[in-house]
């Protein structure tokens, strides 16, 4: 699967997902998902 992160998210340390349950949230290192996804960085909002 392709990940695509918006260019504006590299400014943040870190980003948030799902945790598997709504009251669970998963904190990923920005950088690190780019390295370890082979990340699309590009604009997509303005």
């Amino acid at each position: 699967m392709q990940v695509i992160l918006d260019k504006k998210l590299i400014q943040y340390e870190s980003v948030y997902g799902g945790g598997g349950e709504r009251t669970r949230l998963l904190e990923l290192k920005t950088n690190d998902v780019v390295r370890l996804n082979n990340a699309i960085v590009t604009e997509i909002t303005e």
